[in-house]
C-alpha cells in the first residue's frame, strides 16, 4: 500500500472517532440536562 493511502485512512479514523466522541457527549450531556430538569421540578 501506497503512504498515502495509509495516511488518509488513519486521519479519516481519527475524525471518526473524534466525530463519535462529541456526540456521545453531546447526547450524554442531553439525557443530564433532562434528568436535572426533571428533579428539579419534583423537587419544586
Amino acid at each position: 500500500m501506497n503512504l498515502v493511502i495509509i495516511w488518509a485512512i488513519a486521519a479519516n479514523c481519527f475524525q471518526e472517532t473524534i466525530r463519535d466522541r462529541v456526540l456521545y457527549s453531546l447526547a450524554f450531556y442531553g439525557l443530564l440536562l433532562a434528568c436535572g430538569s426533571k428533579v428539579a421540578v419534583i423537587s419544586v
